[in-house]
């Protein structure tokens, strides 16, 4: 009898969280894997992934329902604005009311900042 062992990934995915974004671009459909996601993002009331490549596509889900699509050991919603995915974050710099500055690779292009209500969770969540 043969033993096979159990196809390993980088992410875990209980079957509750989603494991590839179908992604339209013209007529084509592009899945992306949530391994390749960075981040997720807010502009102008439409939302974006941002992959490790540094590029950006526009996924058809609000960031409240990726909350839920995501799993939460690897995504945390730190703003209105930003779903980040934990191993995108290279800094944390304190600054004055509690606010936590995070540092994004692939760089967003404007300062990204936990918000005030989100700190004790963040911290809670990135410890560990």
């Amino acid at each position: 009898m043969e033993h096979h062992e159990p196809r390993s990934c980088a992410f875990p995915h209980p079957e509750k969280f989603k494991r590839r974004f179908l992604i339209r671009i013209n007529e084509r459909l592009i899945p992306i894997a949530v391994e390749d996601v960075a981040y997720f993002f807010v502009d102008n009331n439409i939302t974006f992934i941002k992959t490790w490549e540094d590029k950006r596509f526009i996924v058809e889900h609000s960031l409240t329902e990726l909350q839920s699509l995501t799993d939460p050991a690897h995504f945390f919603r730190i703003n209105r604005s930003h779903i980040v995915q934990f191993k995108a974050i290279t800094g944390i710099t304190m600054h004055p009311s509690n606010r936590l500055k995070l540092v994004l690779v692939p760089p967003f292009r404007e300062e990204v900042f936990v918000s005030r209500d989100k700190v004790p969770e963040f911290k809670r969540w990135i410890g560990g």
